[in-house]
């Protein structure tokens, strides 16, 4: 569990860092659109979509791949620790989801005339 909550954590700080380097180019939008919800939706679609899909499909896969072993009742692999896995990569993505957004509002704002 500990091997998966870290590189939940690694991958996501990547598409976070990817998300931050290039929300600079979307501060402009929010004067365009005249609202801030663009960087929630694009940090959405930048940091938690990818964790949430990477997250369920590879539990399904290794759920798959440890059925046969798991049916003669020699692997570790249940059912309680595939959700635990699930739900430990989809409250990782939440939060930097949640992170990642609030810091595009804050390079949104300042780039606004009178900003912070």
């Amino acid at each position: 569990m500990a091997g998966i909550t870290v590189l939940a954590l690694t991958t996501g700080l990547a598409a976070l860092a990817e998300f931050l380097r290039q929300g600079r180019a979307l501060a402009p939008l929010s004067v365009l659109t005249g609202g801030l919800r663009v960087f929630r939706t694009s940090a959405a679609w930048s940091v938690l979509a990818p964790l949430a899909v990477a997250g369920a499909a590879g539990t399904a896969v290794a759920a798959a791949l440890a059925a046969p072993v798991a049916a003669h009742g020699e692997s570790s692999v249940t059912g309680e620790l595939i959700a635990a896995t699930i739900g430990v990569v989809f409250v990782v993505g939440a939060f930097l989801w949640v992170w990642a957004s609030r810091v595009a509002v804050r390079q949104a704002r300042r780039w606004r005339p009178g900003g912070e």
